[in-house]
């Protein structure tokens, strides 16, 4: 699994789908000059810890983007774990 894949899969597992997770992972990928070009790596070649900081980055992202653009999104509720 890529790490786009790993971190599409932790948005998922929010209930965050289609255009939404798409522009997400848009967003994303523009904050993370660091991470251009490694979006399509293994996640396997990076530590957990480091895989961990993306994914908390993500969801923080993802609290943001939603806020902004689809505030009745049930899906926030369970990023803000209401």
């Amino acid at each position: 699994m890529t790490i786009e894949q790993a971190v599409r899969a932790y948005l998922e597992s929010y209930g965050v789908w289609g255009f939404s997770l798409d522009a997400i992972i848009a967003q994303l990928k523009t904050e993370q000059p660091a991470m251009a070009g490694r979006w399509e790596e293994s996640q396997e070649e990076y530590p957990s810890p480091l895989l961990r900081a993306l994914e908390v980055h993500a969801k923080a992202t993802a609290i943001e983007w939603t806020e902004q653009n689809k505030h009745k999104a049930f899906w926030l509720y369970a990023l803000k774990g209401a």
